[in-house]
């Protein structure tokens, strides 16, 4: 105990100056300040003359320059292909809000369809505030999942049909199955409700959109991001992501011939014959993803590179995974290079709060490597989650501090020989001996002593608040 007490008070205490070595900012002449309640479109951008919307900025606006936004402002959009920049935030209070929901205006816009089921016309523009007007249609009725902001409550159990619509709180937007949709997708939203949604309120639709993508050189800070039904973040190369937080994201759809949804928090995507290279993820707070809290992927990743991709000291709390990884096909001769995971806690993966059922992936370390390679994931305190999944035991992983219960697993990866459940100290024995992780691996009771006091610690330790999403505002005068 005392060791792993030692272990918490040192990790956050580095201040490393690694990504000085690669993102120049010298050529960041111009500041613009923004803010979404104070500012106007028309003003030159200075801090006591602000502009009013991200989106108004365009050609060397967004290009070796730094953007303010203003603390305690909510804006309703994306950061959007900027390149060698500075965004970060000015003022007092709370950080800027990058919010990628919309909110329902009229509750009473519910029909009821019958056997407890109420339809929403999610495509009506005219009935919502907030993120998306400039989608399409299809964009714009793909929602992610349903949040009552005044409650913190997230419905996020979307059915792949209107028949099995049958718990509280299910919804249903599209079948998601055809290549040409037609006028009534993702037009109506079903929902399953005892008594009539207009009780809960205004409440919030996440969108299908990502909150940052398309930068390159830049260095974000001090945001909070929530709302997003793709993907929070997405990066790829020579940028840092510092100080956000991220909270609430995934669940639209994909648009596929089949049934899947999106919402990962921190994406680093690696094209095919693409370089990702030199990416910081550092003192983040990642939460409530539909998907995984942060990952490094690509599906054809053959003449690929990747290099100097970190997450340092972040909390990942709540995610379905914590982090995930691939490079695939098996023909591809990418690696890891200088690249890892460390120093982060991972707090309760697999349990997002989106009311879903359990899955054998929802895991701290998500693998889909089709064949072993190996990254360094070391001195990480993870707790109460299925520690991985994956088919390869990938060398690297070692050196983290695991609170696993006695019903989770630590390996869940499809295959008898390969699924080891966290039962007696036996099992962990085979499970380091057959994976070389000499990580100090721990079981506890669920709800027992212990078990309070090691989660009371750590949940003290990583000082998780999500952000505060106060949206009176949008309704003053309406």
């Amino acid at each position: 105990m005392k060791k792993f007490i030692l272990f918490l008070l040192s990790i956050f205490s580095f201040n490393e100056l690694w990504a000085d070595s690669f993102l120049d900012l010298s050529h960041v002449k111009r500041t613009i300040y923004i803010s979404s309640s104070q500012g106007n479109d028309k003003n030159p951008g200075t801090i006591n003359a602000p502009i009013k919307t991200i989106s108004s900025l365009g050609g060397n606006s967004k290009k070796n320059v730094r953007l303010m936004l203003k603390k305690g402002d909510v804006f309703f959009e994306s950061i959007v292909g900027f390149d060698n920049c500075e965004i970060g935030a000015y003022g007092i209070g709370n950080n800027p809000l990058l919010c990628g929901f919309k909110i329902l205006k009229d509750v009473n816009k519910w029909e009821y369809v019958g056997t407890n089921i109420w339809r929403l016309n999610v495509r009506d523009k005219s009935n919502f505030y907030g993120y998306g007007q400039r989608l399409s249609d299809i964009s714009y009725g793909n929602i992610g999942i349903i949040y009552d902001y005044q409650k913190d409550v997230i419905y996020g159990n979307m059915v792949k049909d209107k028949k099995e619509l049958k718990k509280k709180g299910d919804f249903f937007v599209s079948d998601c199955l055809q290549k040409q949709y037609g006028t009534e997708d993702f037009k109506w939203l079903y929902f399953y409700w005892p008594e009539n949604p207009s009780k809960l309120g205004h409440l919030c639709f996440s969108m299908a959109e990502s909150a940052v993508r398309g930068v390159t050189n830049c260095k974000i800070h001090d945001l909070s991001i929530v709302g997003y039904g793709i993907h929070g973040v997405n990066l790829s190369k020579n940028s840092v992501l510092e100080n956000c937080q991220i909270d609430l994201i995934g669940g639209t759809l994909h648009y596929a011939p089949y049934f899947l949804r999106l919402g990962n928090g921190v994406q680093i995507w690696v094209a095919e014959k693409a370089t990702s290279e030199n990416v910081l993820v550092s003192k983040c707070q990642i939460s409530r993803t539909y998907d995984t809290g942060t990952t490094i992927q690509g599906s054809n990743t053959i003449g690929s590179k990747v290099k100097n991709i970190c997450f340092r000291d972040n909390v990942i709390a709540y995610c379905r995974q914590g982090f995930e990884r691939y490079l695939n096909p098996a023909s591809s001769n990418a690696t890891y290079e200088k690249c890892e995971f460390r120093r982060n806690f991972l707090f309760m993966s697999g349990n997002n709060k989106f009311g879903l059922d359990y899955m054998e992936n929802n895991v701290h370390l998500l693998s889909y490597e089709q064949k072993a390679r190996s990254i360094d994931i070391s001195h990480n305190v993870m707790y109460g989650g299925n520690l991985q999944f994956s088919t390869f035991f990938e060398k690297g992983i070692k050196n983290n501090t695991v609170y696993i219960y006695s019903d989770q697993y630590l390996n869940n990866a499809s295959g008898k020989q390969r699924k080891l459940m966290a039962t007696d100290k036996k099992v962990v024995s085979e499970y380091k001996k057959r994976t070389g992780d000499d990580s100090s691996i721990r079981i506890i009771e669920k709800d027992s002593e212990a078990d309070f006091k090691i989660r009371r610690q750590v949940e003290s330790k990583m000082n998780l608040v999500f952000p505060k999403l106060n949206l009176e505002f949008v309704f003053n005068g309406n």
